[in-house]
């Protein structure tokens, strides 16, 4: 899992273990976040569209904050990688965060590239946004990056 440092400025990267509160609001956001870890390893081979299609179908009619979705993405792509391997990417972790929030209708993955350095190959990054919140973008690490492909998450309710 990412090392992450607890900043008072950013609400969006979650606090050191000791810190975290664990009421049942989290392991419910927590569990549904593991749930789609696992439906994101599954389906990582196939084409996007059809992963985001999938993943907003099981959104929540009540989706949670975008920090609270980001924090459960975070832990249950970290846990998930530990227990069964796997990535533990930006873009699985935006991919399950996006289907939290899915139902808001307003969620945007996108996938951006930067040249390598030194010969060495592009380099790409996955992150969110919506109308108030944009999720994974890493400040001016995620500005370095060309927005390449833009794909919103479908409400959950526009599924047959």
């Amino acid at each position: 899992m990412d090392t992450l440092t607890t900043t008072a400025h950013d609400p969006l990267i979650p606090p050191p273990r000791a810190q975290r509160s664990r009421t049942l609001a989290d392991l419910r956001w927590f569990l549904a976040a593991l749930r789609r870890a696992r439906l994101v390893r599954r389906r990582l081979a196939l084409p996007l569209p059809g992963t985001i299609a999938a993943l907003a179908a099981l959104a929540p009619t009540h989706p949670p904050s975008p920090a609270v979705a980001w924090v459960a993405a975070l832990r249950a792509s970290g846990r998930a990688r530990q227990v069964a391997g796997g990535p533990d990417t930006c873009l699985v972790r935006a991919l399950i965060a996006g289907s939290l929030l899915a139902a808001r209708g307003d969620v945007r993955l996108h996938l951006g590239f930067r040249p390598g350095q030194a010969g060495s190959p592009a380099d790409g990054h996955a992150w969110l946004d919506g109308a108030d919140f944009e999720l994974g973008r890493d400040g001016t690490q995620g500005s370095a990056y060309s927005p390449a492909l833009t794909v919103p998450f479908p409400a959950p309710w526009s599924h047959p």
